[in-house]
């Protein structure tokens, strides 16, 4: 369908001014802190669902798909943001109408978080982490919302910063970059290459591939001047692909937990089923860049470069979660339960199993019941 008669094309492309550049950037800050609060959210509830099974791990598991999914709505509001913006010959209008929307998602994301407890080991942790994204989402978005209301005119240059360099970021005035990438990357790389590995390393390496999955989403934005192309149509494509990707190296987040609190092979295999599926996209996605970045209408504004180096990226991320592991992760030390002479296995964070926690000396059917010896050894009667 030929774009809408509010966008431009490329012949009459708005300019990159300094005012349409600093919401851009800005809106994919607010975008990259609700990426990273599906993180957190979707590892806090690792951490309080341990018995799936149960009806009360359900409706918690509920209550926490509901909050990831306000809060993915508020990334595709952002990205929605930040192509109208390059394409709207009237700057205005998309504010007006989008920005209103994000602040009622990100006032919904806290409600959702207020329903959600389980105050065991580590979750006090991840909602702090929450707590601190979403403040700095607050000022990012009242800082695009107060520019808005002063005429759409952009914060005033402070002194000292040189001609032609971009406008920093309101306060806090924290940048996540998820295309960047360095010797701490590669380092994680290189240990999660191991047959033998902790699962806080493949968690690592599934949160950069995570990562690398909401950078192509980014870089799949309408690009200016084709909005409505055939290229951005391919673009659409590939950004969907991309969320089923990030879903998945969540997946193997959550199933490296696991496998590190029940010690047992089938979560290490879910892993490699996952990553495999990852692989595959990335093959998918792959053409689907080069098809963009080839058409004849749009296809010269598409970052053809960067969306090839994001998706190989992500490609040696799955290629290294796809290796085969052995059925136990590496090795940890044992703890005796709190309640009895048997070791904690990772039923609860300070008991043998649940039942114990509740009644010492009385053990629930999924108790393994292994012995604790001494310095952190265990013995299986």
């Amino acid at each position: 369908p030929p774009p809408k008669k509010s966008l431009s094309n490329a012949a009459n492309a708005p300019p990159a001014d300094e005012y349409r550049t600093w919401v851009e950037a800005v809106s994919y800050q607010v975008g990259n802190a609700a990426h990273e609060i599906r993180n957190a959210l979707r590892y806090w509830a690792s951490l309080v669902t341990t018995d799936s099974s149960s009806e009360a791990s359900q409706r918690l598991l509920e209550r926490f798909r509901k909050a990831d999914n306000t809060s993915g709505k508020l990334e595709a509001t952002m990205r929605a943001l930040v192509g109208r913006v390059r394409n709207a010959r009237n700057v205005s209008k998309p504010l007006e109408r989008l920005l209103p929307q994000a602040s009622r998602l990100l006032a919904q994301i806290r409600t959702d978080l207020d329903s959600l407890g389980g105050e065991t080991e580590g979750v006090a942790e991840q909602r702090g982490v929450i707590n601190s994204l979403l403040a700095r989402k607050d000022r990012y978005l009242a800082a695009i919302t107060a520019a808005h209301s002063g005429g759409d005119r952009p914060p005033t240059r402070p002194s000292g910063l040189a001609d032609g360099a971009p406008l920093p970021l309101p306060p806090p005035g924290v940048r996540v970059d998820f295309f960047s990438w360095g010797q701490a990357e590669e380092a994680l790389l290189s240990k999660a290459g191991a047959v033998v590995a902790s699962a806080e390393v493949i968690i690592g390496v599934a949160r950069l591939a995570c990562n690398a999955a909401h950078e192509c989403q980014n870089l799949c934005v309408a690009p200016r001047g084709a909005a409505g192309t055939k290229a951005h149509a391919t673009l659409k494509q590939l950004d969907n692909l991309a969320g089923q990707c990030e879903n998945r190296a969540r997946a193997i987040m959550v199933l490296a937990h696991r496998w590190h609190t029940t010690q047992r092979a089938r979560p290490a295999e879910a892993i490699v089923k996952q990553a495999n599926a990852l692989q595959a996209a990335v093959s998918t996605g792959e053409g689907l860049a080069l098809a963009a970045a080839s058409c004849g209408e749009g296809g010269s504004q598409v970052p053809g470069a960067k969306l090839a180096s994001v998706l190989a990226r992500l490609g040696r991320l799955a290629s290294v979660l796809a290796t085969r592991r052995s059925a136990k992760p590496q090795a940890r030390p044992a703890a005796r339960c709190a309640n009895c002479g048997y070791a904690v296995t990772g039923l609860a964070p300070q008991h043998c199993c649940k039942g114990c926690k509740k009644s010492p000396g009385q053990h629930g059917p999924k108790c393994r019941k292994e012995l604790f010896v001494a310095d952190g050894e265990i013995a299986k009667p």
